[in-house]
């Protein structure tokens, strides 16, 4: 099917719109946020950034590769339609291989996607895409490998490993998702109660949304011309949203195990705060705080000078700088000297896991193409 198809922006109309418009849905802010994402505006906005003439000349031609497999990660149990809608707008056939543990929210969405393809209007798709599961240890994965022009790879760097060892076509890519870490810098100076209370609620959507499992989702709160008063006035805030939640005894324990382990092992580190949200100040980044980490609302703060002072001590892991208060010259002025390994996206705050067809330093819907030149 050619790239961006009637018939494909057609089902991911009807797609978006009944995630949008149907109550069963409303419960599950994640499938909003999919629906928000795959709307006909967002769509066309991908088409001509797709086409644009300053991408691909008269002599450049875009064209599906063919098949694709998708592995999908456990931890953003939506994960797999953003991979799959990718590979499907620019006009692959596609095998999808969800997680067995189907949450709640994924399976109101299968649902509705076996629904959508059982129109006649939708055969054609329905008879290029299968979404499975499979278990981890059975065959299935190798095989499909050897069938594929392509593999979608999500779910950190065992997983990335496990099925690069799986032999493929010679001409198979393998676009890799490793494991990443995100952060957020903060700059509250200045900044009027009502301003940190907005930012809260933005800060604790990035924050909480997966239970912050997700690469994208901030992990260190690094701030840098931030008032005592001011931190302290968010994270009163914070913990108030926190507080709302249900704290289960093994996310207390996972909490108490990471501020030990902390605590224990770097005695220049203190606690912060405690309780359903967890907060421990770091004098440094120790690669072993971001593989103790537990999720589920735990943060490390970090104070810094300016922020070239941050982005030289970025680990290559990070994937997304979330930022307040700095001015785009800031920014900019902090970042370009070093581009390179580490950081993928700088977002505003409260927009930290919003999808992006560029992820992990991927154009996504590129590397899924061809591109074919002709000359005369």
């Amino acid at each position: 099917m050619e790239p961006f198809a009637k018939e494909t922006r057609e089902f991911i109309d009807a797609l978006s719109n009944t995630l949008l418009a149907e109550q069963i849905f409303k419960p599950h802010s994640e499938l909003t946020t999919l629906g928000f994402w795959l709307r006909a505006s967002n769509i066309k906005r991908l088409r001509q950034q797709y086409f644009a003439q300053d991408n691909v000349s008269s002599s450049l031609f875009l064209k599906p590769l063919g098949g694709v497999l998708h592995i999908a990660p456990s931890n953003v149990d939506t994960m797999f339609v953003y991979s799959w809608v990718c590979s499907l707008l620019v006009g692959n056939n596609n095998i999808v291989r969800v997680p067995s543990n189907i949450t709640e929210a994924v399976q109101k969405l299968l649902s509705l996607i076996s629904r959508l393809l059982q129109q006649p209007k939708f055969t054609s798709i329905a008879q290029r895409n299968l979404i499975a599961t499979w278990t981890q240890q059975s065959n299935v994965s190798a095989t499909l490998s050897l069938m594929v022009q392509a593999r979608m790879i999500w779910g950190g760097n065992e997983t990335v490993q496990n099925i690069r060892k799986m032999p493929t076509l010679p001409n198979c890519r393998d676009i890799a998702f490793a494991d990443k870490f995100s952060v957020s810098v903060l700059k509250l100076a200045g900044k009027s109660q009502d301003e940190i209370d907005a930012l809260a609620e933005l800060l604790w959507r990035d924050i909480s949304t997966f239970q912050q499992a997700a690469c994208s989702s901030p992990r260190v709160l690094v701030f840098s011309d931030s008032p005592e008063q001011q931190k302290q006035h968010l994270y009163s805030r914070l913990m108030a949203r926190a507080n709302s939640l249900t704290n289960d005894a093994s996310t207390s324990m996972n909490h108490l195990v990471a501020r030990q382990l902390i605590l224990s092992q770097h005695q220049d580190n203190y606690l912060h705060s405690d309780g359903p949200l967890s907060v421990v100040k770091i004098h440094k980044l120790h690669k072993d705080y971001i593989a103790w980490h537990p999720a589920q609302n735990f943060l490390y703060e970090y104070d810094v000078g300016d922020l070239t002072e941050l982005f030289a001590w970025l680990p290559e892991q990070c994937q997304t700088v979330s930022h307040f208060g700095f001015s785009s010259d800031e920014l900019q002025r902090a970042v370009a000297p070093y581009l390179g390994p580490s950081v993928d996206r700088l977002v505003p705050v409260g927009q930290a896991l919003i999808f992006s067809s560029h992820w992990d330093g991927y154009d996504v819907l590129k590397q899924l193409s061809r591109i074919i030149e002709l000359r005369v």
